[in-house]
């Protein structure tokens, strides 16, 4: 009888192909980020792809985040142009440190991220009172082709 490497082949150049347009997901995270002012990071996407917002999470909280007017939130849109057009989390309630939080994620006006796109993630902070909260947030964005 002969063994597993006895029926290694090559892969096709049609099967590589279809591996190469296999749909992927990447959680992007941001440490530390800072929720008591707002913030933006840019995320540059894989050439050739389209993308769409599958979760955004916040952990390892580090202040205590609060609100008293509207809680903080995050939006994921267009750099240099509309902030929210793919996806806006639903507020960010007060959490207490060490705890963790995942959003319920709103499709924006755009839901399907274009290729080429530079995507804009906003940390918007809480308003009224001593607007706070600190921790590592996670958007993670899935593409295809």
């Amino acid at each position: 009888m002969g063994s597993l490497l006895d029926i290694r082949q090559p892969i096709s150049p049609s099967n590589l192909k279809n591996l190469e347009e296999v749909p992927f997901a990447v959680t992007y995270t941001f440490e530390a980020s800072d929720f008591g002012t707002n913030f933006t990071e840019v995320i540059a996407m894989p050439t050739g792809w389209r993308g769409k917002v599958r979760a955004i999470d916040i952990y390892n909280i580090s202040e205590t985040f609060n609100s008293v007017t509207l809680n903080a939130r995050v939006e994921v849109g267009i750099s240099g142009g509309d902030v929210n057009a793919y996806a806006i989390s639903d507020d960010i309630p007060d959490t207490a440190a060490n705890a963790a939080f995942s959003a319920v994620i709103t499709d924006g006006v755009l839901p399907v991220i274009e290729r080429g796109t530079s995507i804009l993630v906003g940390g918007i902070a809480s308003t009224g009172g001593t607007p706070a909260g600190i921790g590592t947030l996670a958007v993670t964005i899935q593409y295809f082709k």
